[in-house]
C-alpha cells in the first residue's frame, strides 16, 4: 500500500487518478478547497484535506503527520507551480534527513503535451527530448519541468504530460461542445464551433490514471531514470469529425460553422486547436503501459452520453 496525496483531488484529471490508486488498495488523501468537495472524496474513501494550496501550512503537515509516500501536483497553479516544488523539496529534505536512509519522497507533476507547441509539419514525431516551443499560455512550463527533474537529490521526481483530455463530463469538449447543445435546445440552423481541419492527439482520463497509479507504484524505479518524463497519447483523431460525430449523436441537424479563436479566450483556444504528432513510446518500454480507449469515434456516443449527462 502507498500512501499518496494528490493536490487538486477534485478536478477532472485528479478525481479519476484517486479512484483508479484507490481501486487498487492504495490510501489517497486529496487537497481541496472546500467541505462540500470533501464529502465528495469521502463518498468515494478518499480522504479529504480541506486547505489552500498556496498556503502550505495548510496541507504540509499531513505529509509529515500520515507518513505520505507520494505527492501528485494536479492543482493547475501555472507559474505558482515553482512555489509547490520548493515546499515539496523542503519535505522531501526533512525526510532524507530523519531517515538517514530509506526511500525518498515522490513527487509527480502534471505538465501538458502544449510545450510541444503547434506543428503543422504532423509527420515530424515530437517527444519527450524535443527541445520544447511552448506556446505563450504555457511558456513557464520547461523551466518548471527542469526544475522539478533537477530535485532528484532529495525526491523521486517525475513529469507526466497528457495529450487532449476527453471521457466522463468531458473537460474542455464540453465547453467545444456547448454551442451544439445549445443549438439542439433553440432548434438553431447552425451553430459556431471553434475549430479548424487538423488531428488532435487525445487520450481518456482512465487511460492518465492508469499510468499514474504505474508510476506510483513504482515510483523509485521511475524516479531513478536518467529523464523521467513521458508523453502519454493513445491516438490522433480529425478534429473536425469528432465534433460533427458528437453532433449528430445529440441530435443537431444544422450547419457547423468553425470559428477561429477570438475574445479574452483566444490565446486558450489557439492551444486547443495545436497539432503535433507525439508518441507513448517512453510510457511503454519503461512501464510497460498500453492505453485501453483507443476508439474515440467508434464509441462516440458513449463518450457523448456521458458528457451531456454531467451537464
Amino acid at each position: 500500500m502507498v500512501k499518496v496525496f494528490i493536490l487538486g483531488a477534485s478536478g477532472f484529471i485528479g478525481f479519476a487518478v484517486a479512484l483508479a490508486l484507490r481501486r487498487n488498495g492504495h490510501r489517497v488523501y486529496g487537497l481541496v478547497r472546500d467541505a462540500g468537495k470533501g464529502l465528495n472524496l469521502a463518498k468515494h474513501e478518499i480522504t479529504p484535506i480541506i486547505g489552500d494550496i498556496l498556503q502550505p501550512s495548510s496541507w504540509t503537515f499531513v505529509v509529515e503527520s500520515e507518513g505520505i509516500d507520494v505527492i501528485i501536483d494536479l492543482s493547475n497553479v501555472a507559474q505558482d507551480s515553482g512555489k509547490i516544488l520548493t515546499e515539496v523539496k523542503r519535505l522531501g529534505e526533512a525526510r532524507l534527513q530523519g531517515l538517514k536512509r530509506g526511500p525518498k519522497l515522490g513527487f509527480i507533476l502534471f505538465s501538458g503535451t502544449w510545450v510541444h507547441g503547434d506543428q503543422p509539419d504532423a509527420r515530424d514525431i515530437v517527444n519527450e527530448l524535443t527541445t520544447p516551443t511552448p506556446l505563450d499560455m504555457v511558456a513557464w512550463r520547461p523551466a518548471t519541468e527542469n526544475q522539478v527533474l533537477g530535485s532528484s537529490d532529495v525526491l523521486d521526481a517525475v513529469v507526466i504530460r497528457p495529450t487532449m483530455l476527453y471521457g466522463g463530463s468531458g473537460s474542455i469538449f464540453s465547453m467545444l461542445l456547448a454551442p451544439i447543445a445549445a443549438g439542439v435546445k433553440e432548434g438553431a440552423s447552425e451553430a459556431k464551433v471553434l475549430g479548424r481541419k487538423f488531428e488532435l492527439a487525445v487520450i481518456h482520463k482512465d487511460d492518465v490514471a492508469d499510468f499514474t497509479l504505474r508510476v506510483v507504484e513504482k515510483i523509485s524505479y521511475v524516479g531513478a531514470l536518467s529523464y523521467p518524463l513521458f508523453d502519454i497519447a493513445a491516438q490522433h483523431e480529425s478534429y473536425t469529425d469528432i465534433i460533427e460525430a458528437a453532433a449528430k449523436y445529440m441530435g443537431f441537424t444544422g450547419a457547423i460553422v468553425y470559428r477561429d479563436p477570438e475574445g479574452p479566450m483566444a490565446m486558450f483556444e489557439q492551444a486547443i486547436l495545436t497539432q503535433f504528432n507525439t508518441s507513448s513510446d517512453r510510457a511503454r518500454t519503461y512501464l510497460g503501459w498500453e492505453p485501453r480507449h483507443r476508439d474515440i469515434m467508434g464509441q462516440i456516443d458513449i463518450y457523448t452520453a456521458a458528457m451531456v449527462a454531467n451537464q
